[in-house]
């Protein structure tokens, strides 16, 4: 055995992959286009889309993401003005009069972050035509105004239960919130037995805490450490979580890992023993994640683009070459 699911409380069978066409639909405010793109939500990474909006119709739709759970980094080789600025001659291409911006958050919390409020503001300064920034979750979504403000605002006509939280694999502690290293060091002792050595906890979460799956790993698995990368990565991706602990009882391995949390792979290697103790690398030892990564190893600037826009048939040739011009890269 090298790993064990025990529980896994996401459900990707709903993720649309036939894709929405947004253009033509007629938008008279954020609610509306927060409740078409709960469609289109994925919650295993973020998507930053751009809604080009013409005389309140929606004439071209653009989305970047970089397949992660809690990052999109949108600025080619690190520059973020050239993002916006990009918008801009996308807008006046378009001949668009204005214009939404919009993100998931997977975590299912919609509350703003500094850097949310950031680009917002930002893209306000290079772009006329701004409207919001609309930041979404299931039942709720933030709007943020070109000043930063943001208002927490219910999704119309959504289903009272997030179909995508519907566990695949049942457990008790599926969504249970872990708020402390201490609160995951118990709940690890309560799941593994501290006098075997050959089985470890692995314990994933959303930005938030909440628990979004539950892994017995063997002890093999753990002494290839390259192998143990790929499994990290391979879950985090499976799982959109944002965070992951190893519990284990064997005090010799639990060290072995401070390069896996300086590289964000790990937000902490634990180790506990029947008595109720536990060491932790990151509150017993300092270990901290170092600056650049983003998660699993990437580091900011070397993150894939993926990146593509929808347009109507209204739009002319000249129009899409324009469009080229400005980013030949980009899938019409």
């Amino acid at each position: 055995m090298k790993t064990k699911k025990l529980g896994v409380g996401i459900n990707t069978e709903h993720i649309r992959t036939d894709g929405i066409d947004f253009i033509g639909k007629k938008i008279d405010g954020a609610a509306e286009l927060a409740s078409l793109l709960q469609t289109f939500r994925n919650p295993l990474y973020e998507t930053f889309r751009i809604f080009y909006i013409k005389d309140d119709y929606v004439i071209a739709a653009e989305a970047i993401s970089n397949r992660l759970p809690g990052c999109v980094n949108f600025a080619e080789d690190g520059d973020a003005k050239k993002a916006y600025l990009h918008t801009k001659e996308i807008m006046e291409a378009l001949k668009a009069d204005s214009f939404y911006i919009c993100h998931n958050h997977p975590s299912g919390d919609p509350s703003p972050s500094a850097h949310d409020r950031f680009v917002t503001m930002a893209y306000d300064v290079f772009c006329e035509g701004f409207l919001g920034h609309i930041v979404l979750d299931h039942t709720k979504f933030a709007l943020i105004d070109k000043y930063g403000h943001d208002e927490i605002l219910d999704v119309p006509n959504c289903l009272p239960k997030d179909p995508f939280l519907s566990p695949t694999i049942e457990h008790p502690l599926l969504g249970t919130r872990l708020e402390s290293i201490s609160e995951a060091a118990e709940l690890g002792r309560k799941l593994i037995d501290c006098s075997q050595t050959d089985v470890s906890l692995q314990i994933f979460t959303d930005a938030r805490g909440n628990i979004r799956a539950i892994e017995e790993i063997s002890s093999h698995l753990l002494q290839n450490i390259e192998l143990y990368k790929d499994f990290l990565e391979k879950r985090v991706a499976e799982y959109g979580g944002c965070c992951s602990f190893l519990i284990t009882a064997d005090a010799n391995m639990h060290s072995n890992f401070d390069i896996l949390i300086e590289e964000k792979y790990l937000t902490d290697s634990i180790c506990v023993d029947e008595f109720g103790f536990y060491w932790s690398r990151l509150e017993d030892n300092g270990v901290r994640p170092i600056p650049g990564f983003e998660i699993c190893g990437k580091k900011e600037g070397e993150l894939d683009i993926f990146r593509d826009i929808q347009y109507g048939n209204s739009i002319d040739e000249e129009t899409i070459k324009n469009i080229e011009k400005y980013d030949p890269d980009i899938e019409i």
